[in-house]
């Protein structure tokens, strides 16, 4: 694009792309499991020593 005052000597471009994408491959991570349950239990421990348990209002 020579019209385009920029002052300097180089011209600009411009240009048109086309991509062809492929779908990802994500096999193995389908095939993985997490330990959820095992996950629940150290949760609800860690919560127990960090936080405690609330203190009852009834006296």
């Amino acid at each position: 694009m020579r019209h385009a005052d920029i002052c300097n000597d180089h011209s600009l471009l411009v240009a048109k792309l086309t991509l062809k994408l492929r779908k990802a491959k994500t096999e193995d991570i389908n095939n993985q499991r997490y330990d959820v349950e095992g996950f629940n239990r150290v949760m609800k421990e860690t919560g127990e020593e960090v936080l405690g348990f609330r203190k009852s209002k009834k006296t």
